[in-house]
C-alpha cells in the first residue's frame, strides 16, 4: 500500500477553500495527489539552494495550471510539502516547511 503523507499546512490550505471553484480545487488536488502516489518519481525535481531542498519534486495540479504540489518522492509513496500557487516564493515557503 502506498503512503500519502502531508506536511502541517497542507490539509488546512485545502479546507480553506469552500467555494465552487475550491472544491474543484480540492477535486482536483486528490486526483493528482492519487496518481502521485503511485508514481512518485514522475515530477520535476527542483533546484534549490538550501540543501534541505535537495529531492525536492514538483508536479501541476490537474486541471489548475498555476498550482504545483511540490513533495519528496519516498520508497513507498509521496511527502508534499506544500500546494502553491506559481507566483508564490516558493523556496521561502518549503524552507519553513523543511
Amino acid at each position: 500500500m502506498r503512503r500519502l503523507l502531508r506536511r502541517r499546512g497542507v490539509e488546512q490550505y485545502l479546507l480553506d477553500r469552500n467555494d465552487d471553484a475550491g472544491r474543484r480545487f480540492i477535486d482536483a488536488v486528490q486526483k493528482t495527489l492519487k496518481n502521485l502516489v503511485g508514481m512518485p518519481g514522475v515530477g520535476s525535481p527542483k533546484n534549490f539552494a538550501d540543501p534541505r531542498l535537495a529531492d525536492v519534486r514538483s508536479w501541476r495540479v490537474q486541471g489548475f495550471a498555476n498550482y504545483l504540489i511540490y513533495y519528496l518522492a519516498l520508497d513507498d509513496g509521496i511527502d508534499v510539502l506544500a500546494i502553491l500557487h506559481g507566483m508564490r516564493d516558493v523556496e521561502g515557503e518549503l524552507r519553513r516547511r523543511a
